[in-house]
């Protein structure tokens, strides 16, 4: 009776344990916090700080001629910030692609005066993104209009990588460029998934609490 007794017990107590999902935040909640962190300015001071410090680690590099940095685009270097609130921090393709081809995203600006430093120590920067090849020009259109201008290439990604997850995609990307030639110093991205892999050189995450890409 004693043993009986003891494990009901041991069932009682561990019970919420195994029917219950640790502390899961309220949606409406998250969003408000998101919508706070994104618009209160904190976003826009944290994404300096990252790049304060990258441009400390750059300044002792040894820059050669054919040294490039590798930007993706999407809240990297242009904000879809505004698109992802109005379908209630959602997505659908469809106005995704419009929203892209509209050509409305804008720039991120620590990143914009980022882009400024290496272009003024002769960094040729490319802009490697998942942004499907129809939507290139459209892209290079955008980035120019916000200040990124001169860009040295935009990558998007072609049919063939369409069932590449987007790190495998931009893995290999770095690899053929670098065996072009070139040398990449920096990668960076909002992505864990910008960063995975080889030939990335000194990886700068920022942040990114709207969504999450593979």
């Amino acid at each position: 009776m004693k043993k009986f007794f003891d494990r009901t017990v041991l069932f009682v107590l561990l019970f919420p344990l195994l029917t219950f999902p640790q502390q899961l935040l309220n949606l409406d909640i998250a969003k408000k916090n998101v919508k706070n962190y994104y618009e209160s300015g904190r976003y826009l001071r944290q994404v300096d700080s990252i790049l304060t410090e990258a441009k400390k680690e750059i300044a002792s590099f040894k820059l050669s001629e054919n040294a490039v940095a590798i930007f993706d685009i999407d809240d990297t270097a242009l904000s879809n910030y505004e698109y992802t609130k109005s379908l209630g921090f959602g997505f659908t393709r469809k106005t995704w692609v419009a929203w892209v081809k509209a050509g409305k995203c804008k720039a991120i600006n620590p990143v914009k005066e980022f882009y400024k430093f290496l272009k003024k120590k002769g960094v040729k920067i490319i802009f490697l993104t998942g942004r499907d090849s129809t939507l290139c020009k459209a892209s290079k259109e955008n980035l120019i209009s916000e200040g990124f201008s001169k860009p040295d290439s935009i990558i998007c990604k072609g049919k063939y990588f369409n069932d590449f997850p987007a790190s495998q995609f931009k893995n290999e990307i770095r690899k053929q460029l670098t065996s072009a030639g070139f040398n990449i110093i920096l990668t960076l991205g909002d992505q864990d998934s910008d960063l995975k892999g080889s030939h990335t050189g000194l990886k700068i995450k920022l942040p990114n609490y709207l969504y999450v890409i593979d």
